[in-house]
């Protein structure tokens, strides 16, 4: 039921900007069928390496999860846009808000973890990332604001 909610944003994503690129960085993977940069594509390949952390050590999994991340997030974890480099959205699928909302982390595949909270859903992440302030919380101390850009592909 929760991936159906997912699917859901996505769809709602989609239909308001289309497919590409959005604040110069990230790329929403949406329903595309078999295309590589589908969202079911990209899910199962974020999703194994959810699922190689859970059967990972303790002490590998609470290193992982810092600052933010907690053990439940690791099973509930919908991955949903990546960036050029190893930058990662998640959606907490397993705690909607009334509006059916997913609160959004991002991590850093490189350092392996570093799981931050970044907004109560997309559309805040968004305004999150363009702040010259909130886009350090949300990415890290050296990250400057994006450009409030989409590219369609």
């Amino acid at each position: 039921m929760k991936m159906v909610w997912a699917f859901r944003l996505l769809i709602d994503y989609v239909k308001t900007l289309g497919y590409g690129r959005l604040c110069g960085l990230w790329n929403i993977h949406i329903p595309l069928g078999d295309h590589p940069d589908s969202w079911l594509y990209r899910y199962h390949d974020g999703r194994a390496w959810f699922d190689d952390l859970l059967e990972s050590e303790e002490v590998l999994q609470e290193a992982a999860l810092e600052p933010d991340g907690f053990p439940e997030l690791l099973e509930h974890a919908v991955p949903f846009a990546s960036s050029g480099g190893d930058d990662l959205l998640i959606w907490d699928v397993q705690s909607p808000d009334e509006r059916g909302e997913f609160p959004v982390y991002a991590l850093n595949l490189r350092t392996w973890g570093n799981f931050r909270y970044a907004a109560s859903d997309l559309y805040s992440l968004v305004e999150a990332l363009v702040d010259e302030e909130r886009v350090k919380s949300v990415l890290g101390t050296e990250r400057t604001p994006f450009p409030y850009t989409f590219e369609p592909f």
